[in-house]
């Protein structure tokens, strides 16, 4: 009986020793990964260059806004109140929609994230 009671001991303590081996984890590097895709290069570079080319887009509307501003300290001498008023509105609403635009595109909810997204993600459906 004594024999039997000690088997049993055994047993149950290999098997609780055995289940605490643990959940196994591993790391995958996926930007490594995606480094080394050619789609996910392309990809990139198709981003970049939208980017790159709003990011133009939005330095010339700011130009053309700073262009505004300085013809209006020019003429502000020729000009009567009212009309500096106005003009300094128009300025001040320009820059404005140029802000909301700028947001639009390079914000959080902005087109860039929507289309990294939409672009990248079944590459990195490919991965997993």
């Amino acid at each position: 009986m004594k024999k039997f009671i000690i088997l049993i001991a055994a047993l149950l303590i290999s098997s609780y020793t055995f289940s605490q081996r643990g959940v196994r984890i591993g790391y995958v590097d996926t930007e490594y990964i995606l480094q080394n895709l050619s789609e996910y290069e392309e990809t990139r570079d198709q981003l970049e260059e939208k980017a790159n080319q709003w990011k133009r887009e939005i330095e010339n509307r700011f130009s053309d806004l700073n262009n505004k501003k300085e013809a209006l300290n020019a003429e502000r001498l020729l000009l009567t109140e009212e009309l500096i008023e106005e003009k300094e509105e128009e300025i001040e609403i320009e820059k404005n929609e140029i802000l909301d635009y700028q947001q639009k595109r390079f914000g959080p909810r902005g087109d860039l994230i929507i289309q990294r997204k939409q672009l990248i993600q079944p590459i990195q459906d490919q991965i997993f």
